[in-house]
């Protein structure tokens, strides 16, 4: 998703990310990187997704890769820019799949133009999907609160877009990757809790902190 608003509260959480980005980790600038380099995000088992910085002097940036059992070597799945500040998190496995929510966020004039993903990387193959929020009809700009990532590669999120509600998006896995998330359901109450939801088997599940449970049917 893309668009041009000041989005303050935005701004300020990912510059506090983006101080701790600014330091060189292990690693770091050209040097040669290993599977023990840079910070790590993210460590489950034989896998860990972990950050270094990159590039020539006056134009590092955030690189973030992927290392597993099948992959010993530390494969690039989300690159930065020297010219935006680039934010990856809320990761979350399912199976040999991690999903992830990237934030980008870059001055324009006197605004700031943000964009937002959900995505997810393979640790056995090093295929990498993500897809935008904010497509025209689809789910729009907002707190990602949770991703699940389905079995085909299909995703979920769970996202606060504004007031007290949260949206529940679905995007299928095709051959030509994610297609961008749409909304399927509305949980007014927006007390989804992150880790229960699910896409499985054409259904997208979730319960909430009230104790509610809620599913809907999603694709063919």
């Amino acid at each position: 998703m893309s668009g041009r608003r000041p989005w303050a509260a935005l701004l300020a959480g990912l510059a506090c990310s983006a101080a701790v980005l600014v330091a060189p980790s292990a690693g770091a600038a050209g040097g040669r990187l290993t599977c023990h380099s840079g910070t790590t995000v993210f460590h489950s088992g034989s896998t860990r997704l972990f950050w270094a910085t990159r590039g020539r002097a006056g134009a590092r940036h955030p690189v973030w890769y992927a290392c597993g059992s099948a992959l010993r070597t530390p494969h690039r799945f989300v690159g930065g820019s020297h010219a935006s500040v680039d934010v990856v998190g809320h990761f979350r496995a399912s199976g040999t799949r991690v999903g992830f929510v990237w934030e980008q966020l870059r001055t324009v004039g006197f605004g700031v133009e943000a964009r937002m993903s959900i995505g997810w990387v393979d640790v056995t193959t090093g295929a990498e999907r993500d897809a935008l929020l904010g497509s025209p009809g689809g789910v729009g700009f907002g707190d990602v609160m949770s991703v699940a990532v389905g079995d085909d590669g299909a995703m979920a999120s769970v996202v606060k877009a504004g007031g007290d509600s949260e949206v529940i998006g679905y995007a299928p896995n095709g051959p030509a990757g994610l297609a961008p998330p749409q909304p399927v359901a509305t949980v007014p109450g927006g007390d989804v809790m992150p880790g229960s939801l699910t896409v499985s088997n054409g259904q997208v599940s979730w319960s909430t902190r009230s104790g509610a449970m809620g599913a809907v049917r999603v694709g063919g």
